[in-house]
Formats: C-alpha cells, sequence, structure tokens
C-alpha cells in the first residue's frame, strides 16, 4: 500500500461502504476515520498515512500539556495575588491597631466614641479578609500543585480512553486476586484452623499479608465467629467502578460525533468547543440568581479565563445549554 491510498470517498470507507466520522483535531483540520475497518487519515488525502495517527496523538498530547502549564500558571498567579492582598490587608489592620493603646476601652460620651468603634471595625473587617483571601490562596496554590499532579483521569486528556483502559485492566486483575484469596480462605472452612493455616505460611510469600488482613476483617462480621463468609475482601466495589469506566469510554468515544457548532438566542450565545472539550454558554450580562442557580445544578461553571459558562461536552450538557439559550428554563 503506498503512503496515501485512497480510502474515502463521498463519505464513505471505499472498503467497507460504512458512512465515515469526521474529527476535528488540534492540528488545525479533520480526520476521517472509518468505525467498522478502523482505518484513520488525514481528510485533505482521504488516503492512510503511516505516520498520520502518531503524528496526530503526539500534537493532542503537546497542546493539551501547554493547556495545562497555562493552566498551573494562572492559578499559581491567583494564588501570589491573593497572597499579596491578605498580606495587605494583615498591615492595614496592624497599623490601626497600633493607634489605639492596648486595653483601651471606648470612652462612651467622648469625641473620640465614634472614631474609636470605627477603627475597631475596620480593624475587624481587614483582618477577616486577609483570613479569607489567605484561604484563597491555599486554594488555588493547592489547584496549581494538582494540574499536573493530579492522578484523576481528565475528559479532555487525549489518553483519556488509553488511561481508563489501563485503569479497568488493573481493577479486572484485583477482582481475580480478590476472587483467588477468597477460595482459598472458603478452603479452609473454620476461622481457627484459617489462622494457623495462613500463619504458617512463609513470610515471603505475598498472599499472608492479604489473608491475615481479611482474617482480621473476619473477627467483626464473621457470625457465628468461627464460620468462614463466603466473601471477605468483596468485589462489587471494583465491579460498579469497571462499569462507570466503560460508560465514560464509550461516551468520550461518542464525542467524535459531536461538530463544534455556536448557536445565538436572545443574545445568549451556545459554544461547542471542541478543542477545550466545554459547551459554553456566554451572556451579555451578568445571569439571574435562579439561572446561574440551574447552572450550577447542571455541572456548569463560570470561567472567568473564558469568560463564559462551561461544562464538558455531552449529550446533557448540551441539550440543557439549548434550553438555557431558548429561553426554555427562564423562570
Amino acid at each position: 500500500m503506498s503512503r496515501h491510498t485512497k480510502m474515502f470517498e463521498n463519505n464513505k470507507c471505499l472498503k467497507c461502504k460504512t458512512s465515515v466520522k469526521f474529527y476535528d483535531g488540534l492540528l488545525g483540520y479533520e480526520a476521517v476515520y472509518c468505525p467498522k475497518c478502523g482505518l484513520f487519515a488525514d481528510h485533505t488525502t482521504t488516503g492512510q498515512d503511516d505516520n498520520f495517527i502518531e503524528r496526530w496523538n503526539k500534537m493532542n498530547i503537546q497542546q493539551y500539556k501547554e493547556r495545562q502549564e497555562a493552566k498551573q500558571e494562572r492559578y499559581n498567579y491567583l494564588s501570589q495575588k491573593a497572597e499579596r492582598e491578605a498580606e495587605q490587608r494583615r498591615a492595614t489592620s496592624n497599623i490601626i491597631s497600633s493607634f489605639i493603646p492596648m486595653g483601651q476601652p471606648i470612652l462612651c460620651g467622648h469625641h473620640s466614641e465614634g472614631r474609636h468603634r470605627r477603627d475597631i471595625e475596620r480593624i475587624q473587617n481587614n483582618f477577616s479578609k486577609s483570613i479569607e483571601l489567605q484561604e484563597k490562596a491555599e486554594y488555588y496554590k493547592n489547584k496549581a500543585e494538582n494540574v499536573l499532579n493530579d492522578k484523576s483521569i481528565r475528559q479532555d486528556d487525549p489518553e483519556a480512553v488509553k488511561k481508563l483502559k489501563e485503569k479497568i485492566k488493573m481493577l479486572e486483575e484485583n477482582n481475580k486476586k480478590t476472587k483467588e484469596l477468597n477460595a482459598k480462605l472458603r478452603s479452609y472452612k473454620s476461622y481457627s484452623n484459617a489462622l494457623i493455616k495462613v500463619k504458617s505460611l512463609d513470610d515471603n510469600n505475598p498472599e499472608k499479608k492479604d489473608l491475615l488482613k481479611m482474617l482480621e476483617q473476619a473477627r467483626f462480621y464473621a457470625n457465628p465467629p468461627e464460620r468462614i463468609n463466603v466473601y471477605y475482601l468483596a468485589t462489587v466495589p471494583n465491579t460498579a467502578e469497571i462499569k462507570r469506566l466503560n460508560e465514560r469510554i464509550k461516551e468520550i468515544e461518542n464525542r467524535g460525533d459531536i461538530k463544534e457548532e455556536e448557536e445565538t438566542i436572545n443574545d445568549i450565545t451556545l459554544k461547542i468547543n471542541k478543542e477545550l472539550n466545554r459547551v459554553q454558554i456566554i451572556f451579555n450580562s451578568i445571569p439571574t440568581e435562579e439561572i446561574r442557580a440551574k447552572l450550577k445544578h447542571n455541572g456548569f461553571r463560570w470561567s472567568p479565563f473564558n469568560k463564559a459558562w462551561q461544562s464538558y461536552i455531552n449529550d446533557h450538557n448540551i441539550i440543557f445549554a439549548k434550553e438555557i439559550i431558548r429561553g426554555g428554563l427562564n423562570g
């Protein structure tokens, strides 16, 4: 096969006649993908490019990292700004306090009473604000530290599907190991016999620690105490998590069917921004408190950087955003 063998024509795969999907990438152009054959190419050639997928993925990952680094820089700036303002508030509070002798009571009826009360109020307000700003500085500092070190898998990460599949594999292996340990523990018939058998295992045996942990739990959950329960280590939480992760993978993969879109109705703009993986709602003025509450309830948050209310791209958020701009949720 040549480097650019023609694969697609009239929005169909020439090999299997399946309708192709178009993906807006971060390279500045679209890619064409056949879901049945798994063929993937630059739409400008509509032909198989041996290095295209690798270049596509590298560019996506690089731009994702650049966005994360920019986000970290922004959080660091906000943290430092809040820290400076907190220090200024503390300094102002201390300066005002320095003019009032320690233990000086308010002289009721004296000409200094009004000023004294105002000074005390200013001291309290500045000190309270300094604490609030210090907490804000810590909040953004923690966010900045977590941007690049966070172990959570973000929806807009180009490697999200790969990472989710790795996590699913790990959970499946944990489930398999758990079932094997549960079976071994049940084979000992009774708690006392299990304790003797497990303690006799070699200290280098990796299963010994897990089995002892399971027996420790059995002391509290077995009824009667000598009974060996069916499961001492549960697989249900892992199974539920595997199901949830598979649903996330399906949602991310289906995102390729969603096109970038911008629509303005009633001076409210809906923007589907695939580069940022966000559904954005842009108001020409501050929305009412009721609308803001509905936005937050549906997972939208105000982004000062993008000047928009935004959330991740998915069918629910797109439908909700369209109802907002069409006035379906007003009042």
